[in-house]
């Protein structure tokens, strides 16, 4: 069942029920110039593996991970973190989108930067169009991976709690909230630089998307 269990914000959540088209998986990049591997997009399964030959291919010369994403898989993002934390790397969350299962990889960091609202929910997946469930396969791999990564046991009973009214509601773990949970971030300098690498990266995807054969 963890295969499938997901983390979609909410938005992405709605957009999900009006169209069958399956979620793309993340553009996963490298910015020589920042030393940063860029992930662009929902986090599918495979972005893990995809994120590893990436950071394989520049020889380890990395420093950290952008994060700009709505969400995606659980597993997939709590694998990536727990990766990041081994390989001592800094995790910087978009400061325009970081939620969900994006907010888990982030939380990995070995630093961790936001300059705006990064934001998780429960682990769930969705039992029709319109009702979702909470497995607890999710509840467990979630406190084990905060638990492991050195999180207080405060941040886990939040989202216990608030999932017991709205299980895809969201909370932030950014702002006030962060003395709450004994989370230490820091803004993440002349963020206009990532966001330019990001938007070349997605120059270059569609670039390659033309010169693809169909």
């Amino acid at each position: 069942m963890l295969g499938i269990v997901q983390l979609v914000a909410c938005a992405a959540a709605a957009m999900a029920i009006a169209s069958a088209v399956p979620a793309q998986a993340a553009n996963i990049s490298l910015s020589p110039e920042l030393r940063t591997i860029i992930v662009d997009g929902s986090i599918e399964a495979g972005d893990f593996a995809r994120i590893r030959e990436v950071f394989a291919a520049a020889d380890g010369e990395v420093d950290g991970l952008y994060l700009h994403s709505p969400g995606g898989d659980f597993m997939t993002a709590i694998d990536a973190g727990a990766w990041a934390r081994e390989h001592r790397l800094e995790t910087y969350a978009s400061g325009s989108l970081c939620y969900s299962a994006c907010a888990f990889l982030w939380l990995g960091g070995e630093k961790l930067y936001a300059n705006g609202v990064v934001s998780l929910h429960m682990p769930f997946y969705r039992t029709s169009m319109v009702t979702i469930a909470i497995p607890d396969e999710g509840v467990a791999a979630a406190a084990w991976y905060l638990a492991s990564l050195g999180y207080d046991r405060a941040l886990m009973d939040a989202m216990l709690v608030v999932s017991s009214t709205e299980s895809n509601e969201m909370f932030p773990v950014t702002g006030p909230n962060t003395a709450l949970f004994h989370i230490t971030y820091h803004e993440l300098p002349d963020e206009g630089r990532y966001k330019d690498a990001m938007k070349e990266a997605r120059a270059r995807k569609s670039a390659e998307r033309l010169e693809t054969p169909r």
